[in-house]
């Protein structure tokens, strides 16, 4: 069995990541935050057959990238203090892109609105990786996130992040 940690931006999931090192071998874990590792032969590529957790900023529908039994599991977080959170990460971001993004999204308001922020959370537990066709049919997409929560073995939130460690233990 490999689960799969859906790594959301701005959820606490950098704290969920260093308890998971603790439950884990290295050699267990394959961390996928580069999307160039997104592909179906990535176990074979990275000789992942003995991997028990995969984690990192992927989508649901990452496991037609693997073979074998898999569960999810992911944390969310009060969407409006998600895309707060995610917007100063941004104000305080070295990178480039990050700067530029904030020229033309300089307000939460705006940010909010922005691709890489808009309604993040259900767009990767629903696996539409295309802003253009999430916004086609949101309420579709809303649905199949729910859909997809609902066969998770785990969902954390991180307002409750103790409890969320606790109810993943028990499972």
């Amino acid at each position: 069995m490999i689960d799969i940690f859906i790594h959301i931006s701005k959820t606490a999931g950098t704290s969920l990541k260093q308890v998971l090192y603790q439950n884990y071998k290295p050699e267990e874990i394959h961390e996928s935050y580069d999307p160039s590792l997104w592909h179906p032969d990535i176990q074979e590529e990275k000789d992942g057959f003995n991997w028990k957790l995969i984690l990192g900023h992927i989508r649901y529908g990452y496991h037609k990238n693997i073979k074998g039994d898999y569960r999810y599991f992911t944390i969310l977080r009060n969407p409006v203090d998600r895309c707060y959170s995610h917007y100063r990460h941004f104000f305080r971001s070295p990178i480039e892109w990050h700067k530029e993004l904030l020229k033309k999204h300089n307000t939460v308001t705006s940010f909010k609105d922005a691709d890489i922020a808009y309604n993040l959370q259900t767009r990767i537990l629903c696996g539409v990786h295309d802003i253009n066709d999430f916004k086609a049919d949101e309420l579709h997409h809303l649905a199949l996130a729910k859909k997809h929560i609902d066969q998770m073995f785990c969902v954390g939130i991180s307002e409750r992040f103790d409890d969320s460690l606790i109810l993943m233990k028990s499972k």
